[in-house]
């Protein structure tokens, strides 16, 4: 097994999961903060991991516009791309997601153009070095992991810890 048959079996778990968590949550429960806390809705985190896993993925690896803009997904999924990766608590407040089922076929066709993306990749293209921005240069293996992968299945925790803060199911196993 390659490094990209790696990437693309780790993504393709990460994807099922995150999708297994959100797939039955109601649509109050979707828009539900915990009082007090520090942490978005589900609803922002999920619409957070997608949209990064787009920029990351298709313009920071590859200089291509995120699936959102080549797909012109905007006006089906009703939610804004933010200009950056970067999860405001400003941003986090003003997501709704009011259809869920547009707003999963664009997270399809990001994780279709990330396993697209990823199976075509030698292990010579995992090691050849990105910029990271403050990072730093690392290699495109690893940037891969950290902002995509990662970063991915860590929100993926997150909603399934606030969904059991709320006495609802997180993950599903």
């Amino acid at each position: 097994m390659n490094g990209s048959d790696i990437l693309r079996t780790a993504f393709g778990f990460a994807h099922q999961v995150l999708e297994s968590v959100i797939k039955d949550v109601d649509a109050e429960t979707l828009h539900a903060t915990i009082p007090g806390a520090t942490i978005g809705s589900p609803a922002s985190t999920y619409a957070h991991a997608v949209f990064d896993e787009d920029i990351f993925i298709q313009r920071s690896a590859q200089g291509k516009e995120p699936v959102y803009v080549s797909g012109q997904w905007g006006d089906r999924v009703g939610v804004a791309m933010p200009p950056t990766p970067l999860q405001t608590p400003e941003w986090d407040a003003a997501v709704r997601i009011e259809d869920v089922a547009a707003f999963r076929a664009y997270a399809k066709a990001v994780y279709a153009a990330t396993d697209a993306y990823v199976a075509g990749l030698s292990d010579t293209d995992l090691d050849r070095l990105v910029d990271a921005g403050q990072i730093g240069k690392m290699p495109l293996g690893e940037y891969i992991v950290r902002f995509g992968l990662w970063h991915l299945t860590s929100h993926q925790g997150e909603i399934s810890a606030v969904l059991g803060a709320m006495g609802k199911k997180g993950l599903r196993f």
